[in-house]
Formats: structure tokens, C-alpha cells, sequence
């Protein structure tokens, strides 16, 4: 059952980051206020670490019965051990640099969002339990 719902997850997951990236290939700059607006709000750090550390337990969890386990594995600790950096890192800043960061990428937006258009679309497959 626990199973199931990590490749549920992670197949949810792999929707966003597909909607994502299909949002910033049809309007980056819309998709640019947004992120920057949401990197401002006090709620982001938070926000951001939890869902680090949950995509973290989740990977591992679903590591052992995926098609690649040691790259689930991989993906799962590396999420985890960034989690735990986040939380050292002071809200403002974390904030602070997700503004900085989304003003830096801007130039490049749409060719930067065809991969992770790929990678959700794969993380979508891989969740429900392709092979």
C-alpha cells in the first residue's frame, strides 16, 4: 500500500513539474511574476523545505520496487541531505535568492523548461509503473 501511494506521489510530482514547464513554454513571463511573487511570501521557506524532505522519503520509499532503484535512491537522499541544508538556511535569504535566481534564468526560461517538460512527463511514467 505505502508502495502505491509513493508512486502515486511521485506521479502526482511529475504533473507539476510537467504543467510547470508546459506554463512557462506558453508564457514564461507570467510564469515569472507568479514564482517571484510566491518566492516572497512568508510561507515560502517552509513550504520549500517540507517539500523537499517529503519527495526525499517519498523516492526511497519507492526506490525498491522502481525500475532504477539506485537512481530513486539517489534522488531520494540527495533530496533529504537538501532539505536539511535548507533548514539552515535563513528564510529571508532562501527567499531572497529564489527571487535573485528566477531574475537570472528569465533569458532562458523556455529552453530550460523543455527538459524538466521531459522529466515530469517521465516521472509521471515511472510513478504509475512503467518499464
Amino acid at each position: 500500500m505505502m508502495f502505491y501511494a509513493a508512486g502515486l506521489a511521485i506521479a502526482f510530482y511529475g504533473l507539476f513539474v510537467a504543467a510547470m514547464s508546459f506554463w512557462i513554454l506558453v508564457n514564461p513571463e507570467s510564469w515569472s511574476r507568479a514564482a517571484t511573487y510566491y518566492c516572497r511570501q512568508w510561507y515560502m521557506h517552509p513550504v520549500e523545505i517540507g517539500i523537499t524532505l517529503l519527495s526525499g522519503v517519498i523516492f526511497l520509499v519507492y526506490a525498491p520496487q522502481s525500475i532504477s532503484p539506485t537512481v530513486f535512491k539517489t534522488v531520494g537522499h540527495f533530496l533529504l541531505a537538501l532539505g536539511a541544508i535548507l533548514m539552515l538556511v535563513p528564510p529571508s535569504r532562501h527567499r531572497q535568492f529564489g527571487a535573485w535566481s528566477i531574475e537570472k534564468i528569465r533569458p532562458v526560461l523556455r529552453t530550460l523548461a523543455v527538459p524538466w517538460l521531459v522529466l515530469g512527463v517521465l516521472l509521471i511514467w515511472f510513478g504509475l509503473g512503467g518499464s
